[in-house]
């Protein structure tokens, strides 16, 4: 049997370290807040919301979910200060960012799993039938 396959993935299977999605996405995410805080709201309504759970999911997603929290947390500090200046409405859109990228990166941590316990009962799979075919061969070959 050949050396196992190496994979460019982490250990975790994720393809983001969390250490890069925390300063990558909370710099994005601080970077959008600054950029809306001078602007009128009624140009933009909603838009440095929706970029902020864009980007905590986003996170949650590649990095898991903890660096999807951290990351909504991160913006969510940016967002309530320099965009909706502390009202109310700008604390549940971070409450309702943290438990999206919460979710979202629960989900894609699950389903990575599963894709690898799959890989592992394949590659078992495929090391019994070849155990089983080559056992067979032993057999047809002391018959005859």
């Amino acid at each position: 049997m050949g050396p196992p396959m190496r994979s460019s993935r982490r250990p975790s299977g994720r393809p983001v370290s969390f250490s890069a999605a925390l300063l990558l996405g909370g710099a994005v995410q601080v970077a959008v807040a600054i950029a809306f805080a001078g602007a009128s709201e009624s140009a933009y309504r909603g838009v440095p919301s929706g970029l902020g759970l864009l980007f905590s999911v986003l996170a949650g997603v590649l990095a898991g979910p903890l660096a999807g929290i951290l990351v909504a947390l991160e913006g969510g500090a940016g967002f309530v200060i320099f965009v909706t200046n502390g009202a109310l409405g700008g604390w549940v859109a971070v409450v309702l960012w943290i438990v999206a990228a919460g979710v979202a990166g629960a989900i894609a941590d699950r389903y990575r799993e599963t894709g690898h316990e799959r890989d592992i009962a394949h590659a078992s799979e495929r090391r019994a039938r070849q155990a089983a075919e080559s056992e067979s061969a032993r057999l047809a070959h002391l018959h005859t």
